[in-house]
């Protein structure tokens, strides 16, 4: 069974085969956005993304990261990796991202009060932990790009416009590509392997549990043309097989390749497909995932293999 599909998931945080996971839920959190394709190239194609969806996900993403930082490494080597991330920060391409054509949001609101934040803070800084108090952990995650671009240029943050799948990666993952080649940088391989433990322990957690055939059906059943998400028009897949027992499908354009391969290389695959067995694997335990290549590594296509064992 041979069709061309455009993806829609609930996926929030990578590209590639993890994208296309029905079910999982990504590092942050991401609300759906919805809109109209306009165009069958990946680099052009818009959809209507919520400002205040992707503030909401990146500030939890944030503490998330900051809670298991110190955790991990301690107070002052967490401070050391933020302040080297961001020396010198300047980012032209988000104030334009952020300087046109935003329009009220007043259908789809998002709530994120005072209130809101307290409740987050909350839950990943109930107390100081290795002496980050709630307070400084709030100062630090709001004086984090883009979360005070934002809030500058939109204090509602209920704005929303057509936007491209590259756009949007850099909104969402501009500052935690900057955060992990920090953390590598000053931390060699152990930064890094702290990096996948940050992006694996959401994915297993944030993964519904599912029957293989109707994970394998699932994976085709996502075309909504008339209400595309950034899944939509940022792949361009073709399924080459398709039952309740194995999917074979191939990426030939995804925009987490190209903006990784622009603008942050170093942690592409980390960040967008260094997860995508374990999150398959998560769904069901029964769940194999191969790949022969991907574009992020410089592939002319990203080639899977979902099967059951």
């Amino acid at each position: 069974m041979k069709r061309s599909n455009f993806i829609k998931s609930s996926l929030g945080l990578a590209g590639c085969a993890a994208c296309i996971i029905p079910g999982t839920q990504a590092f942050g959190n991401l609300a759906e956005s919805t809109g109209q394709l306009t165009n069958p190239s990946c680099r052009d194609r818009v959809f209507q993304q919520s400002l205040g969806a992707l503030f909401k996900g990146r500030y939890k993403g944030y503490l998330q990261m900051l809670r298991k930082l110190v955790e991990r490494l301690g107070h002052d080597n967490t401070m050391a990796i933020w302040e080297s991330a961001f020396k010198n920060y300047e980012d032209r391409f988000l104030a334009e991202i952020l300087s046109s054509d935003w329009q009220d949001n007043t259908a789809g609101q998002v709530d994120y009060s005072d209130e809101v934040i307290e409740e987050h803070l909350e839950t990943y800084f109930p107390q100081s932990i290795e002496g980050l108090s709630k307070q400084a952990a709030r100062e630090r995650v709001e004086s984090t790009p883009p979360i005070p671009q934002m809030r500058q240029k939109y204090p509602s943050l209920n704005v929303w416009r057509n936007i491209t799948a590259y756009e949007h990666h850099h909104l969402r993952f501009h500052g935690m590509a900057l955060l992990f080649e920090a953390m590598i940088k000053l931390h060699n391989k152990e930064g890094e392997l702290i990096a996948y433990d940050l992006l694996r322990e959401p994915g297993l957690k944030g993964t519904t549990q599912r029957e293989v055939s109707e994970f394998m059906t699932s994976m085709g059943s996502f075309l909504k043309p008339d209400q595309p998400t950034v899944f939509d028009a940022g792949l361009d897949v073709e399924f080459l097989n398709t039952s309740d027992k194995e999917v074979i499908l191939q990426i030939k354009e995804c925009e987490w390749a190209r903006y990784f391969q622009d603008r942050h290389p170093s942690v592409g695959y980390l960040l967008a497909c260094s997860t995508d067995e374990t999150r398959a694997r998560a769904a069901n335990e029964k769940i194999r995932f191969q790949r022969t290549s991907t574009i992020m590594e410089g592939g002319k296509v990203c080639h899977f293999r979902y099967f059951s064992v």
